[in-house]
């Protein structure tokens, strides 16, 4: 981990430093290159609208892009176009969900393109909805209206096709932001490859990058505002960080309700960065009073989040704030005799083992008892080594505390607010809506603390335990495109 008030990066020859940065490319490339072929393998395995929640955003995305306008949540003249619902009742796409021998009648395109051409005009034009996507904010539906349009011939098929690389190029961007944010807070180049590989071969981010789903841009653009956030934490505030890590902020909150988590980072970072340029004035009353508005954004946070749960609670505001304290508390740990358990059985291993490196389509694919096993066992291996590395290296992490907070804010910041929607969500019902994509928007973190753990190590070591996670990792992104092929195609 470099220095907080620095690059912290060693000095490197002269004579070698244009061919590190040379093999850094060749390197890069390479990553870029296996996210775009995992994704690409993704979009054409997966069948039509089978991603999570796929005809809704496939539908929104349509209808923005043939009307200009967002489709409506309760109301309208259909959920998918009369061109959509040919398409996906020709190929049984919808009879796939929870139906485990389903397949798609992949013999039936023949006869689906003479329906389509049947289609009186503007057939692609009419689904107004309802649409359950209806109320999120239009950025990445215009993204892949773009892709829609401009899409050669104009065929449906075609346009699902390029509509889906447009999540595949974002989860290329993810990676290369990826390597970007290490090269600032990692030294050394094989930590970077190690951090932006396990990006690059993280089977449940190239499968939502894969199918329609905003999800993939918001990853994306929270990678950025790490990178972000990072470089001005290490290497100072400057107008076009500001800008770009306001602008990144703003983005998310364009892109689905779940990116305003990152407020929280963004006031740490405006925070900080007043902090420092106090102390470089030697302005000791302003440091103090900076210092003194830091814990009231806490107590702020705080409040916020009682006020939050007392809403959406159905009891005293005193006792919601001990449920969600008790709900928090059963997802994460064994529950305790004399605790409720609010919502099914549903907790850690489901949403940080299972469905955040497997579970693919629509909950179809789904991996053994025993594969999920073996994952939690390597996760809590990882967990103990993240553990014994910050107190190895505990002067390291109080040295470099500000982008040590700065990855905590936005890590927990973005569970913060994924467990309140849950917390609503199981008020009103028994799904705890909570899953194991939504925590991809931290993906880039996941991935530089694998890579300062294992950099951590004896010299010698380091790299021989790396290849053998990213070997782990190419294993596990493999076995999830051949489980998908199996359950579809099989």
């Amino acid at each position: 981990m470099t220095d907080a008030t620095g690059s912290g990066q060693p000095a490197i020859n002269a004579e070698l430093a244009p061919r590190i940065r040379r093999l850094s490319l060749y390197v890069l490339a390479a990553l870029i290159f296996v996210a775009l072929a995992q994704g690409a393998l993704w979009a054409i395995l997966t069948p039509p609208l089978n991603g999570p929640d796929e005809g809704a955003h496939v539908a929104y995305a349509q209808y923005l892009a043939e009307t200009g306008k967002r489709p409506s949540l309760s109301t309208g003249t259909g959920s998918l176009s009369p061109e959509l619902a040919t398409l996906v009742g020709g190929l049984g796409a919808s009879s796939l969900v929870g139906n485990p021998t389903g397949r798609i009648d992949w013999p039936a395109s023949s006869a689906i393109n003479r329906a389509l051409a049947k289609l009186p005009p503007g057939s692609s034009r009419t689904g107004s909805g309802p649409n359950a996507a209806a109320d999120y904010p239009p950025l990445y539906y215009g993204l892949v209206a773009i892709a829609y349009r401009i899409t050669p011939g104009g065929q449906i098929t075609d346009r699902l096709v390029a509509m889906r690389l447009v999540g595949v190029l974002l989860f290329a961007l993810t990676v290369a932001l990826t390597w970007m944010l290490a090269a600032v807070v990692l030294a050394g180049l094989w930590p970077r490859v190690v951090a932006a590989g396990l990006v690059a071969l993280q089977p449940k981010l190239g499968f939502t990058a894969a199918v329609i789903n905003p999800d993939i841009l918001i990853t994306a653009i929270a990678t950025g505002f790490t990178l972000a956030a990072a470089l001005i934490i290490c290497r100072g505030l400057s107008t076009r960080r500001a800008v770009a890590i306001v602008a990144l902020a703003v983005a998310a909150a364009l892109t689905h309700p779940r990116g305003y988590f990152l407020i929280v980072p963004l006031l740490f970072v405006a925070w900080f960065s007043a902090r420092r340029a106090t102390a470089s004035r030697g302005q000791r009353h302003w440091r103090t009073a900076i210092d003194a508005l830091g814990i009231a954004l806490i107590a702020a946070a705080a409040a916020a989040t009682a006020v939050l749960v007392a809403r959406w609670g159905d009891l005293t505001p005193t006792s919601d704030i001990k449920e969600f304290g008790s709900y928090i508390w059963n997802f994460y740990l064994p529950r305790p005799d004399f605790f409720t358990q609010l919502g099914p059985e549903y907790g850690y291993q489901q949403v940080y083992i299972q469905s955040f490196f497997s579970d693919f389509g629509q909950l179809d694919a789904t991996p053994s008892a025993t594969f999920v096993s073996l994952v939690q066992y390597g996760v809590m291996i990882a967990l103990i080594a993240l553990y014994s590395t910050v107190v190895a290296r505990w002067s390291t992490v109080r040295r470099n505390w500000p982008l040590v907070a700065m990855l905590l804010s936005v890590l927990l910041s973005m569970l913060l607010l994924v467990h309140l929607v849950s917390y609503r969500e199981l008020q009103a019902g028994s799904d705890p809506i909570i899953t194991g994509r939504y925590l991809l928007t931290a993906v880039g973190i996941y991935g530089i603390a694998a890579a300062w753990v294992m950099s951590s190590l004896p010299r010698r070591a380091g790299p021989v335990v790396a290849s053998c996670v990213l070997s782990i990792s190419a294993v596990l992104a493999l076995s999830g495109i051949g489980l998908t092929a199996l359950r579809f195609y099989g």
